[in-house]
């Protein structure tokens, strides 16, 4: 499986913009700043792109680990957040905390954070970022 994206950096504007356009087309044409410059106008930045990433492969990944055990999800929410700190070498992202809160019939508590630390084991995004995740887990009755 191959996943494309194109991205367009121009630097003749200041601050300097991007533009990037995904091979599924699903998401269209997304305009792209500095991770800086997202507070002042309305676009993303790749540090936000990771954390859609990673929320998106590790509800994917948590639905794998519950049906491992037999037990379906009705739902769940995941939140991704990524901290970015500026360092010597520019940006970097810190730290990385994972919230989902699902509601899944019939699951024991134990279950369930147990699927939840295998998924954050098994997600490819939660495997390539370089950075300890910290994991909450909650079953919502």
């Amino acid at each position: 499986m191959k996943n494309k994206a194109v991205a367009i950096w121009d630097m003749s504007t200041k601050p300097a913009k991007g533009t990037l356009r995904m091979g599924s087309s699903a998401i269209g044409k997304t305009a792209y700043l500095a991770p800086a410059d997202t507070r002042r106008r309305r676009a993303t930045n790749s540090i936000e792109l990771l954390a859609a990433a990673l929320a998106t492969c590790f509800s994917i990944a948590l639905t794998a680990e519950l049906e491992r055990l037999g037990l379906r999800a009705l739902s769940s929410t995941t939140t991704s957040t990524l901290t970015a700190k500026m360092g010597n070498y520019g940006w970097t992202i810190s730290d990385a905390h994972l919230k989902v809160l699902a509601t899944v019939p019939g699951a024991k508590p134990g279950d369930f954070i147990t699927a939840s630390i295998k998924a954050k084991l098994t997600c490819p995004v939660c495997r390539l970022l370089n950075v300890e995740i910290m994991l909450q887990a909650r079953l919502q009755r």
